[in-house]
C-alpha cells in the first residue's frame, strides 16, 4: 500500500504534464486535465470494489451478525467506563466461542 500511495501522485502528475494542453470531451462536456485524472481514479477505484468482493477474511463474521450486536448496545454511559464501547466486540467472540 505504501508503495501505491507514494507512486499515485508522482504517476497522476506526469499524466497531468502530458495532458497539459489537451481537452478530453466526455458526455459532450471538455474535461480539464486534472478531472480527467479524477475521473480515471474513480473509475479504477469501483473496479477495485469489484475485485475486493471476492476477498474473505478467515475470522469474518455477516453483516446481519454485526447489526443485531449493534442493535443490542444501548445508550452508551461514559461514567461507567470503557467497557460499554467495547460490548460489540466482545459479543462477538462469544459468538464465535459458542460455534467452536
Amino acid at each position: 500500500m505504501g508503495l501505491g500511495a507514494g507512486s499515485a501522485p508522482i504517476v497522476a502528475g506526469l499524466i497531468l504534464n502530458s495532458l497539459e494542453n489537451r481537452n478530453i470531451a466526455f458526455f459532450s462536456r471538455d474535461l480539464l486535465p486534472v478531472q480527467t485524472i479524477f475521473l480515471v481514479s474513480t473509475v479504477l477505484r469501483v473496479l477495485s470494489l469489484q475485485i475486493l468482493r471476492w476477498v474473505s477474511e478467515p475470522e469474518e463474521t455477516t453483516l446481519g451478525q454485526v447489526i443485531r450486536v449493534l442493535r443490542s448496545v444501548r445508550g452508551l454511559n461514559l461514567a461507567s467506563g470503557f467497557n460499554a464501547l467495547l460490548h460489540p466486540f466482545v459479543e462477538i467472540e462469544k459468538t464465535k466461542a459458542r460455534k467452536e
